[in-house]
């Protein structure tokens, strides 16, 4: 073995062994900080573990567990290649409730993620708190003050859009054919699936449902725009993204990857033209 392959093996090793160490690091913590806070839930997603991302997590606020895949939100950042923090951003769970979230990207030495640690945590025992405080205080509960909560946490999901996440990830168009039809495709801000079964129809039925068409009527263009968000959003991460696409699409599997080269090859001249 030449000088220059040990080298390259041992720098392999090395970056190996340094992204275990942080994962190793990261999920000693998840315990210490979910017990800070009540409903509270901290996550570590191991970005080399894609889609099944999270490696370890404490609280039971989001019922996700160790080998769950990463949210949509993750899943678009890792296609995109730029995982990065976010902090103070909001979403709702399925049932409801309203939760503040942060994602800290964790990077190795050489500025690469690793992972993402992320701390969500339900804002509803501040809410009630809020409503004890004023009860106290005044001998009566604010109405005014309630619904400016209400307002407030709505602007934050507004606001929400500086990250790139929506403030639906739901479908108002009714013309869902199929899929993940829920309170959890249909809640607010960041979504946590329990499996990669939800996760593909969510991302699915997403891009399908931007086209304002059922697929029945769906043309080339039509079909090309849902196979480009899609990937966008990260579903050939997926396993088998080619397959349901192609069945949902009512196409071929020969054709889906026909369109994926057309689309790569149109993004690549729109590129050059930047340049």
């Amino acid at each position: 073995m030449s000088n220059d392959a040990q080298s390259a093996r041992s720098l392999k090793a090395q970056d190996s062994a340094e992204r275990a160490l942080i994962i190793q690091s990261l999920a000693q913590l998840v315990e210490p900080l979910a017990s800070l806070m009540p409903d509270c839930e901290v996550v570590v997603h191991d970005l080399s573990q894609v889609p099944t991302t999270i490696v370890a997590i404490a609280g039971g606020l989001t019922g996700r567990k160790v080998g769950d895949p990463a949210t949509d939100v993750l899943l678009k950042q890792l296609a995109e290649g730029r995982v990065r923090t976010m902090v103070n951003y909001s979403s709702v769970l399925p049932d409801g409730r309203r939760i503040r979230c942060a994602t800290i990207a964790v990077k190795d030495s050489q500025g690469e993620p690793v992972a993402a640690l992320c701390i969500n945590s339900s804002v509803e025992i501040w809410s009630g708190l809020l409503k004890i405080c004023q009860q106290m205080l005044y001998g009566s509960i604010d109405a005014s003050s309630e619904s400016e909560l209400e307002v407030d946490f709505d602007k934050d999901l507004d606001q929400n859009q500086r990250y790139g996440i929506g403030k639906k990830t739901g479908f108002e168009t009714g013309q869902i054919s199929r899929g993940t039809d829920s309170a959890e495709a249909n809640s607010a801000g960041e979504v946590f699936v329990h499996n990669l079964d939800d996760l593909a129809n969510i991302v699915l039925d997403r891009a399908v449902a931007s086209q304002g068409v059922p697929v029945e009527l769906m043309t080339k263009s039509h079909k090309k725009e849902v196979i480009r968000q899609a990937k966008e959003q990260g579903f050939f991460f997926l396993r088998d993204a080619a397959e349901t696409l192609a069945d949902r699409l009512q196409i071929s599997r020969f054709t889906v990857y026909n369109y994926l080269k057309e689309i790569e090859e149109t993004t690549s001249v729109k590129d050059k033209k930047k340049q």
